[in-house]
């Protein structure tokens, strides 16, 4: 048997399967630890995604450190605000949201820009005050992008890519309250308005809680403390991977 691994001893009685024991974890140095719930010490759980994520995941956007997006009332952007300018990796792989800082100045022009390389990017959106999402037409710098359109098209499993600048046409001045983007992702994210499903181990999978995310992290209440768990998207995706909690970490198997 492989060390690291959480096993589940089962049986069968003809072809109904049924477990033997609690899961357990064979460790490094061959001792088993059970994971029995306990249903007196309850605990809380926080996600921000529903999956591991890996080094190569994170490389997808290893230039997302060198972009920014700038907002204009000029086509050739010779008059430009920089909105925002990217810093960092989101480490979940998800939406940064940006609030304007001028929600009263008015831009017809949106691009996103770098000195070097423009990184994969998902989807971009624009709301106004009333929170709409606002649409336009794509514009883009000089050279051939067919990928462009990835940014823009309500999927955020296809994503933009390449060193040409591009960007939203309005259609006219119109005032953003906030604008949001994600980097190319796998999407195990947690996505406001999808519904999830948290469950424990105990004689076969026990539902914690069914509940919709009302922002890009979901929380669990009143859990059973040492057990095996599995978090599922209910609402789309299939990638998912049991895991413990430990000191209010995720470790995933």
């Amino acid at each position: 048997m492989q060390v690291g691994i959480i096993y589940l001893p089962v049986y069968y009685i003809e072809s109904d399967q049924v477990s033997s024991r609690f899961p357990f974890l064979l460790g490094f140095d061959g001792k088993k630890t059970f994971f029995e719930p306990d249903l007196n010490n309850r605990i809380s759980m926080r996600f921000v995604r529903k999956y591991p994520i890996s080094t190569t995941k994170l490389n997808w956007n290893k230039f997302s450190k060198d972009y920014r997006f700038e907002a204009s009332q000029f086509p050739d952007f010779r008059d430009i605000d920089i909105i925002y300018s990217s810093t960092k990796v989101n480490p979940t792989l998800g939406y940064t949201t940006i609030n304007i800082p001028d929600k009263n100045k008015k831009y017809r022009y949106w691009r996103i820009i770098s000195d070097s390389r423009i990184a994969a990017i998902g989807e971009i959106e624009f709301f106004n005050k009333e929170g709409n999402k606002l649409t336009g037409n794509l514009i883009k710098g000089n050279g051939e992008n067919e990928s462009i359109k990835n940014a823009f098209d309500n999927d955020v499993l296809t994503f933009a890519k390449g060193e040409v600048w591009y960007g939203l046409d309005l259609g006219d001045s119109v005032e953003i309250d906030r604008m949001r983007y994600i980097p190319r992702t796998d999407a195990n994210n947690i996505f406001p308005g999808h519904t999830y499903e948290l469950l424990y181990y105990d004689n076969g999978w026990v539902s914690v809680e069914v509940q919709e995310a009302t922002n890009e992290c979901i929380h669990f209440h009143n859990v059973p403390s040492n057990a095996v768990y599995w978090l599922r998207n209910l609402t789309e995706g299939v990638e998912e991977r049991v895991f413990i909690y430990r000191r209010e970490n995720i470790i995933w198997y």
